[in-house]
């Protein structure tokens, strides 16, 4: 009788796992056909563009939408947002935003622009904070409406009021509404 098989050996090469038939391959799923333009996820809208305190450009900014509907909103923002006014942070926060219908309350969630303006973000933004102020800044009228764009500081109760996650922190959240007038 021939002498049985050795046992098995750990250093031994283990075999590969066959290879399937030729016709078992060809039955396999196609993949999916790519999704129609249509349907393709599309880019977050941004604004890119300065932000200035009184005509002196501070940092470089990116604004998102943070949560609602943009509707061209960012679109329409200039290149240069000028901080010309400041305002009481509680004000803007319970006295405009609040205020606004919910399906007015879009927020915008503003963060640096590239490394080169990064310090002089964080700085803008510190000095909003340190002073519990809001920036004020005056956009181009749409329809016939002249509205304003705020600039808020962000905090974990701002964060909650507004809706939004408290992340990044160092981000500024914006919103807009229609300028007051005096008979508001």
């Amino acid at each position: 009788p021939p002498p049985p098989p050795p046992p098995p050996s750990s250093h031994l090469p283990t075999p590969a796992a066959p290879v399937p038939p030729a016709p078992l391959l060809e039955q396999q799923e196609a993949p999916p056909p790519p999704l129609p333009i249509d349907e393709e996820p599309r880019a977050a809208k941004s604004w890119t563009g300065e932000i200035s305190k009184a005509g002196v450009v501070q940092c470089k900014g990116r604004a998102t939408l943070e949560r609602g509907e943009d509707a061209g909103e960012l679109e329409e923002w200039p290149r240069m947002l000028d901080c010309k006014h400041r305002c009481d942070l509680h004000s803007a926060i319970s006295g405009t935003f609040l205020r606004l219908p919910a399906q007015e309350q879009h927020v915008y969630r503003m963060t640096p622009a590239g490394d080169d303006t990064r310090h002089g973000f964080f700085q803008f933004c510190d000095y909003l904070a340190k002073r519990l102020r809001a920036g004020i800044v005056p956009l181009h009228p749409k329809n016939g409406v002249e509205r304003v764009l705020y600039l808020i500081p962000t905090s974990t109760s701002i964060c909650s009021t507004m809706g939004v996650p408290r992340e990044p922190r160092a981000s500024l959240l914006c919103f807009v509404t229609r300028k007051k007038q005096a008979s508001d």
